[in-house]
C-alpha cells in the first residue's frame, strides 16, 4: 500500500512538473512574444526620431541648447525687414545710438550676429507667421511685427541685446550664404 502510495505521488509530482513546465514554456513564449514587440517599437520610434531630426520642415526651431537664451525685443516694420524675417531665419543685430545732447554723432554698430529668430509676433501678441499659411494679412487685421524673440548664445549676450535696445534703437539684418561682414 505504502509502494502504491509513493508510485502515485511519484506520478503526481511528475505531472504537476510537466503542467508547470508547460506553463513556464508558455509563459516564456509570451514573454518573448511581448519583448520582441517592445524591441520592435522602441527601434521604430528611433527611426522616426532620426528622420524627423534629418528632414525637420522649413522654418522649424531647435530645441536650445545648453547655455542658450531667448530674447524679445521691440522691431517695427523698417527695423524688422519690412515684414520679411520669420522663424529660423537667422540675423544680425544693428545698433542706432540715440541722439546725444552732447552733439557728438555716434555711427551704427554690430551688436550681435548670426542670431536665430524663434518667434515674430505683432502688438497683440499673435504670431504673424501661424495662421493663414505664412500670410501677414489674417482676415481684416494686418498683422505687423512689433517684437522678435530671438536666440542668444548665452545671458550675457542676451542682456547685451536688451542694454543696447535700452540706449537707442536696434534693426536687423538679414544676410545671404556669405554671411554679414
Amino acid at each position: 500500500m505504502i509502494r502504491k502510495k509513493v508510485i502515485i505521488a511519484f506520478v503526481c509530482l511528475g505531472i504537476a512538473i510537466a503542467a508547470g513546465l508547460g506553463q513556464h514554456i508558455y509563459l516564456s513564449e509570451k514573454f518573448e512574444e511581448k519583448h520582441y514587440e517592445l524591441l520592435a517599437a522602441r527601434q521604430a520610434m528611433e527611426v522616426a526620431q532620426q528622420l524627423q531630426d534629418e528632414e525637420s520642415p522649413e522654418g522649424a526651431i531647435p530645441p536650445l541648447k545648453e547655455g542658450q537664451v531667448k530674447v524679445t525685443i521691440r522691431v517695427d516694420l523698417y527695423s524688422a525687414l519690412a515684414g520679411k524675417i520669420g522663424p529660423a531665419d537667422q540675423v544680425s543685430v544693428g545698433f542706432v545710438p540715440a541722439a546725444a545732447d552732447s552733439g557728438k554723432v555716434r555711427l551704427p554698430a554690430m551688436v550681435a550676429e548670426g542670431l536665430l529668430i524663434a518667434d515674430v509676433t505683432n502688438e497683440k501678441g499673435k504670431d504673424i507667421h501661424s495662421s493663414q499659411g505664412g500670410n501677414a494679412y489674417a482676415g481684416d487685421e494686418v498683422m505687423l511685427p512689433a517684437a522678435v524673440t530671438l536666440v542668444c548664445d548665452s545671458k550675457e549676450q542676451a542682456l547685451s541685446v536688451k542694454e543696447y535696445e535700452k540706449a537707442g534703437s536696434l534693426f536687423l539684418m538679414m544676410a545671404g550664404a556669405g554671411g554679414v561682414n
